[in-house]
């Protein structure tokens, strides 16, 4: 008699190839599932937290900033979004200090974004009027570093209190520092740009009060718009323009005599500058001619009331009395 199997008992394990070929696909499909999440698990704690370097940068600064991270041999992308440079979170903080050790990212300052923070309670004239400025002086800084060759500018502002008499009043003047790109300067007509947009961005500022360095601290614009150095480089290209205009019309009028390779024309010109102030008063000998004339007026007028003030003045005169004897002896009737 066969004993019969109760249901405790255990099978003997069977073999891969006893297993029928759709739960083996299963069981394969299901360990290669594990290992690929597995994998993807350690991959992603592995793969660093991204956070965002800078906000509102220009493209320039970015490419800068983009330079100086690939010198780094830092991993960085890019937010489809907003454009903005992302560096791994765990490196923020030293990135920015290296980048801020290079000068980066070069801003100008804020600008009139100062007067949107919200000011307290206590908060005085004076520090409104120093945010008020900061705010110009940021503005302007913007304006001079979108200006080819120039990387970043800084502008100071004196501006004074001005006083109500006009003779003690002052002017103002104004401070500009520009840094330029390696290798690049500023023409002279890029240099009296920057001076006349100075000088127009302030109220009552000349452009002769506007002085101008580079990151050299060498002098690009003149004190003084009058002086000798700025009046002789304008005679010296007045001069090379008469000079050229003088030679052209040689060339055009013995050209057709002795040819162009006959002929050769060179011109000197000898151009007087200088600048007489003369100032004269003339008056007419034969005829008369007021040149200045004085005139006092004086007028007094007496009051109609007249008397010494006080109670007995204002009382009424007093009631008129009949003598009683005629002036001829009679008795008054």
């Amino acid at each position: 008699m066969v004993a019969a199997r109760t249901e405790n008992e255990i099978l003997p394990p069977q073999s891969l190839t006893q297993i029928p070929v759709v739960r083996q696909l299963g069981v394969m499909l299901g360990i290669a599932a594990s290992v690929a999440i597995g994998v993807a698990v350690v991959l992603w704690s592995q793969t660093p937290n991204y956070a965002l370097l800078y906000a509102s940068m220009a493209e320039k600064e970015i490419n800068e900033v983009l330079d100086s991270l690939n010198k780094l041999n830092v991993d960085y992308k890019i937010d489809a979004a907003s454009g903005s440079v992302m560096v791994p979170a765990g490196k923020l903080d030293e990135l920015r200090l290296k980048l801020a050790g290079q000068g980066l990212p070069r801003g100008s300052g804020t600008g009139f974004e100062l007067l949107e923070k919200e000011s307290s309670f206590g908060t005085s004239q004076l520090v409104e009027q120093a945010r008020y400025q900061r705010a110009i002086e940021g503005e302007i800084a913007r304006s001079i570093t979108s200006i080819q060759n120039v990387r970043s500018a800084r502008v100071h502002l004196a501006l004074p209190k001005q006083s109500a008499f006009v003779r003690k009043r002052k002017k103002a003047s104004a401070s500009v520092v520009v840094k330029l790109y390696s290798g690049r300067g500023l023409d002279k007509g890029q240099v009296e740009a920057i001076v006349h947009l100075v000088a127009s961005s302030v109220p009552q500022l000349e452009s002769s009060n506007v002085t101008l360095i580079d990151q050299l601290g060498r002098l690009l614009s003149s004190e003084d718009g009058s002086s000798d150095v700025f009046l002789t480089s304008k005679q010296f290209d007045h001069k090379q323009q008469v000079e050229n205009h003088l030679i052209g019309r040689i060339e055009t009028i013995l050209a057709p005599l002795v040819g162009p390779s006959g002929m050769r024309a060179q011109v000197t010109a000898d151009i007087d500058f200088t600048i007489t102030e003369k100032t004269q008063d003339s008056y007419n000998p034969e005829r008369s001619s007021l040149r200045s004339e004085q005139t006092e007026e004086h007028v007094s007028q007496s009051s109609s009331v007249q008397g010494i003030p006080g109670a007995l003045s204002n009382q009424p005169p007093a009631a008129g009395v009949a003598p009683e004897t005629a002036p001829d002896g009679g008795l008054a009737g």
